[in-house]
């Protein structure tokens, strides 16, 4: 794994002529550039999936009337970089929580938009690195989703580990394909079954009911009780 300078990054991702798989959901164009990047952040950041612009784009990118017009560009490209990968992790932090509930994709959805409502009440989703409310700080919030703990759930490693470079795995294509939707799409296009207030939920055929649920109001019960959803909890 190598890492580069904020520079260096984006000539070597300018002048690159990789050509992966990118997935069918959630591409960010920049100009034709494809980029998905695996680990946030500039500095250290890792391209995993790129294809390179045209030769025509590449020389109107990289030419430059003047030092303060190159700076300017290379400015302006780091930012939409920097915003690629922040989405790019946002994304990997649903798709680990999806996974570690579920294998099934009509209940991953589900628990997208539990996930969801809580980014966007600001529901045990707040994040003390970056100081604002997201789908990280909620995936990894104390107590909550087990699956991301190891002190709480012996998969929890396994979860932790799934990246976007994880293959041969159907259930967790189908988290990154519905993180993706719900990331991208979930004030558009993305199809809810549960009210905007719901924000939790849990499985009655592995726990009894517990104590906050006695508390809430339950929005909607699976068959064969895989599980509850409920909201009105504080």
């Amino acid at each position: 794994m190598k890492h580069f300078s904020q520079e260096s990054f984006i000539k070597r991702v300018l002048a690159s002529k990789i050509s992966l798989r990118l997935s069918k959901r959630g591409k960010q164009t920049l100009g034709s550039l494809l980029i998905i990047i695996a680990v946030f952040g500039l500095n250290g950041a890792v391209v995993t999936q790129a294809q390179a612009p045209s030769d025509e784009e590449v020389s109107e990118i990289t030419n430059f009337d003047s030092e303060e017009a190159r700076a300017e560009a290379l400015k302006k490209l780091a930012a939409e970089v920097k915003k690629i990968a922040a989405d790019r992790e946002q994304i990997l932090w649903i798709s680990r929580v999806l996974y570690s509930e579920t294998k099934r994709s009509d209940e991953m959805r589900l628990i997208a938009e539990v996930l969801d409502n809580r980014v966007r009440l600001c529901h045990r989703s707040y994040n003390h690195e970056t100081g604002v409310c997201d789908y990280k700080g909620a995936a990894l919030a104390k107590s909550q989703f087990s699956g991301m703990h190891p002190d709480l759930d012996h998969n929890a490693y396994g979860n932790l580990a799934m990246n976007f470079d994880t293959v041969g795995n159907p259930a967790w294509d189908a988290a990154v394909t519905i993180a993706e939707d719900i990331y991208y799409n979930g004030d558009t296009t993305y199809v809810r079954r549960l009210p905007a207030d719901t924000t939790h939920f849990f499985s009655p055929s592995v726990i009894n009911s517990p104590a906050w649920a006695y508390a809430g109001n339950k929005v909607l019960h699976l068959p064969s009780n895989r599980f509850a959803f409920y909201n009105g909890i504080i």
